[in-house]
């Protein structure tokens, strides 16, 4: 495909001598700044009004909704990390709970 591509190239229609059509850059120019003026915007509106009117109890009533999964992933975790005597239990839970929150 690549070599009749290069072998055909009259044939397509293209030709390099032709110069491009030089709205077509600047229409891309355009959109992506566009782009970037609306995700900015986008970012500001959930940064700064949404995010910050959420509920500080969210979390924990996500927590007891999903208690089931987590309790399932914690135990999973609990069978496959391996105990020691060196770290504390405190230390090990909290690697545990780490593991279980991502």
């Amino acid at each position: 495909l690549i070599g009749a591509w290069f072998n055909n190239v009259d044939e397509l229609g293209y030709n390099p001598d032709e110069e491009m059509d030089g709205y077509a850059v600047e229409y891309v120019a355009l959109g992506s700044l566009g782009l970037q003026v609306f995700s900015s915007i986008f970012l500001f509106v959930i940064e700064y009004s949404l995010r910050y009117n959420l509920s500080p109890k969210l979390g924990e009533y996500l927590c007891e909704s999903f208690k089931i999964e987590i309790g399932n992933m914690k135990d999973t975790y609990t069978k496959s990390i391996w105990r020691n005597d060196v770290k504390t239990d405190q230390e090990q839970d909290k690697t545990l709970w780490e593991y279980v929150a991502r």
